[in-house]
């Protein structure tokens, strides 16, 4: 992506006058594990090893970042006076890889300087995830024509969350939603496609978003959750971080299994040695 110029972004619904300059550089995470030489702690150690949950922050290079825009949009819709509203944001698949992977929540953040600390319940709250043929500046304003075939309702009911709004420059991703049912992306199939209804008159924080023709978001929205057509698009996206693993890991085991499996392993060794003594006796 580049760097990203010095912008102020007047006139953009949901949006506070801002002004950025952010340097964009890369992310990643590295995992290392011992290597232990009996072959139960080997056993052992593969479990503890196993693929968990990671963190993919789109746009890249936002995670330790801060976005060059703010944005209420679809949550703290009571601030501009709105009652309800039916979102769309869409992410390009390039920014997640290209295995396929089970997305287990997504996460938010306030924005720095507008953003601020905030805890509520919103009501039937509906949240659904599919794969997208339409570019990231492409989002038909007919909103099931931006649909795959894989459409899931990851989460539906109220949604209890807050923000502590902490963190040194870019807030922690601290606005979390956990998902009921995972959803298995592959991103060779096309762009992640995220849409929301929220039927509250809510007010939460100001987000931190990304706001630049061109990159890996865009938006529409309508402030009724039944609308067909949207009433508004345009290229600014929330910053959102998700929560994936690879579809095909091993669950991490709970600390208990791996607690009962470290017992099993000692208990087994310690077996071994009294029959190694009892046979040289």
């Amino acid at each position: 992506m580049g760097r990203w110029a010095r912008r102020v972004n007047k006139y953009v619904p949901g949006n506070k006058l801002f002004t950025g300059l952010n340097f964009l550089g890369p992310i990643g995470v590295n995992m290392k594990c011992g290597t232990l030489m009996h072959p139960l702690a080997i056993l052992f150690c593969a479990l503890l090893c196993a693929p968990g949950l990671a963190d993919t922050v789109v746009p890249d290079g936002l995670g330790t970042v801060e976005g060059n825009s703010n944005n209420g949009f679809p949550f703290n819709i009571g601030r501009f006076g709105r009652r309800e509203m039916r979102y769309q944001q869409i992410y390009d698949a390039t920014e997640f890889g290209a295995t396929t992977l089970s997305i287990t929540g997504i996460r938010f953040r306030p924005d720095a300087r507008f953003g601020s600390p905030f805890a509520t319940t919103l009501s039937d709250i509906k949240l659904n995830l599919t794969t997208t043929g339409r570019n990231v500046d492409g989002l038909s304003r007919r909103f099931n024509r931006n649909y795959g075939t894989d459409l899931t309702t990851v989460f539906d009911g109220d949604l209890s969350w807050s923000s502590a709004d902490t963190g040194s420059g870019p807030r922690d991703f601290d606005i979390l939603i956990s998902f009921d049912t995972p959803f298995e992306y592959d991103p060779n199939d096309g762009n992640l496609l995220l849409e929301l209804f929220n039927p509250n008159r809510s007010r939460t924080t100001q987000f931190d978003a990304a706001f630049r023709r061109g990159d890996a978001v865009s938006r529409m929205w309508a402030f009724d959750t039944s609308a067909r057509f949207a009433s508004g698009r345009d290229s600014l996206g929330l910053v959102t971080s998700f929560d994936t693993q690879p579809f095909d890991a091993t669950p991490n085991p709970e600390p208990g299994t791996l607690i009962m499996l470290g017992g099993a392993a000692v208990a087994f060794v310690a077996y071994r040695r009294r029959k190694q003594r009892a046979a040289a006796n």
